[in-house]
């Protein structure tokens, strides 16, 4: 399991803290493209959003119970005049990933069963992850 992050927003995007002391940053002005999924736990989902700020597949993840996650939200919606009608989309149904852009033009086309082990979107979820922790 992935350690916690902490988000934190700041004026030119927001930053994650790792449960190890590390911070790592999105800049607003980087980011590529924006989209939420939902990942199976078992008995719950967990939404998530990802970041993308390069065309390499590099993603940055957060979800719903890192603390900040409320915030970012709200900010993300504002700067990127997102309506609120995607969190249903991704939501429901239940136990399904619903992988949906909310903004930005998606890295690889996504018109393929997401089950399918060989697809592009099989590919592009493989890429997620949290933000890795800089050596500095």
């Amino acid at each position: 399991m992935t350690p916690m992050l902490t988000i934190a927003l700041t004026d030119s995007g927001f930053k994650t803290l790792s449960a190890n002391g590390v911070w790592d940053c999105v800049f607003w002005d980087e980011v590529r493209e924006i989209v939420a999924f939902k990942r199976d736990m078992f008995s719950v989902d967990l939404i998530c959003l990802g970041f993308r700020t390069d065309d390499s597949g590099t993603w940055f993840e957060v979800d719903e119970e890192c603390p900040g996650y409320g915030p970012l939200i709200s900010e993300v919606e504002r700067r990127f005049e997102l309506t609120h009608d995607w969190w249903p989309k991704v939501a429901f149904p239940v136990f399904a990933t619903n992988f949906t852009t909310l903004w930005g033009e998606p890295l690889l086309s996504r018109n393929v069963e997401e089950d399918e082990p060989s697809s592009p979107f099989a590919k592009l979820k493989s890429f997620f992850r949290k933000p890795e922790p800089n050596a500095d």
